[in-house]
């Protein structure tokens, strides 16, 4: 199964985004069997490029649709992060368009944001996975499917590819609203409008539930069952500034349950591909 992820290079902290990318590869590449394609916009050509490229992954470089109107709302409501961190989240809108364009006609493909890490293959999983749209794991509150969390997303290409036009003209019509809420998030959550099937209206949209597993927070606690751990909230280059001058930063909510383990378990990780770079040259 093919595995998109994907970062703008203006993102305002592109380095530690650098280094949480290589992580999620290093771990999808020693855990599972998904393909990786990653979505990149930006002009220049990152060390990390060249990284990813050695370890078989194919970067597509892109732009979103919604750029322009995305650097005119950073402007109007003095919100930089319309465009640093919009320009990245709505380039999951892309791939099914991207798909056709490079005449790919998989089924299903996985998204996830790049703040993951991969315990085990999720494909068996999400094989199984009922999917009419796209499948979804709960935000911040385990049990609650109608807050839906898009770090990590099962993708019905054929379903999402018939709703396209209409649902990149919903988003660019509220645009302006989407923005200041949770970007991308937001545009799923109000067009496909809830879970199938008991929510959803009319049951034509909506998305399905996917295993609390394949999207866990590191606040909710240890689970050795986790397949995808998704940072969620403070992430692990935040530990030690949490633990110094941000102690009380309102990050601390979201930095408890299994985060530190979780945190030190992803600098194990980091320090494996760290060390194998470094026998490389």
């Amino acid at each position: 199964m093919r595995w998109f992820f994907a970062l703008n290079a203006e993102c305002t902290t592109f380095s530690p985004y650098a280094e949480m990318v290589q992580v999620a590869v290093w771990s999808a590449r020693a855990n599972t069997r998904l393909e990786p394609h990653f979505l990149y916009d930006g002009d220049d050509d990152p060390p990390l490029l060249a990284w990813l490229r050695g370890q078989g992954v194919e970067v597509w470089r892109c732009r979103s649709r919604y750029y322009p109107a995305l650097c005119e709302l950073a402007t109007e409501l003095n919100r930089p992060d319309a465009r640093t961190c919009g320009g990245g989240a709505f380039l999951r809108v892309e791939i099914t368009d991207l798909l056709r364009q490079h005449d790919i006609c998989d089924e299903h493909v996985l998204y996830t944001d790049c703040d993951v890490m991969f315990r085990a293959d999720p494909e068996p999983i999400l094989r199984r996975q009922p999917c009419r749209f796209f499948a979804c794991a709960p935000e911040a509150l385990r049990g609650t499917p109608t807050n839906m969390n898009t770090g990590v997303m099962l993708l019905h290409v054929p379903a999402l590819a018939r709703l396209q036009a209409e649902f990149v003209a919903f988003t660019r019509a509220h645009l302006r609203e989407f923005v200041t809420i949770a970007f991308d998030q937001t545009a799923y959550q109000q067009f496909y409008r809830g879970p199938l099937p008991r929510w959803s209206w009319p049951w034509r949209r909506g998305w399905d539930v996917l295993p609390d597993e394949l999207n866990w927070k590191p606040y909710w606690g240890p689970n050795s069952d986790a397949i995808i751990v998704h940072f969620h909230g403070p992430k692990p280059f935040h530990r030690a500034w949490l633990q110094g001058e941000g102690k009380d930063h309102m990050l601390q909510q979201l930095a408890g349950g299994d985060y530190l383990a979780m945190t030190h378990e992803w600098y194990a990780i980091q320090e494996k591909l760290r060390a194998a770079s470094a026998a490389q040259t």
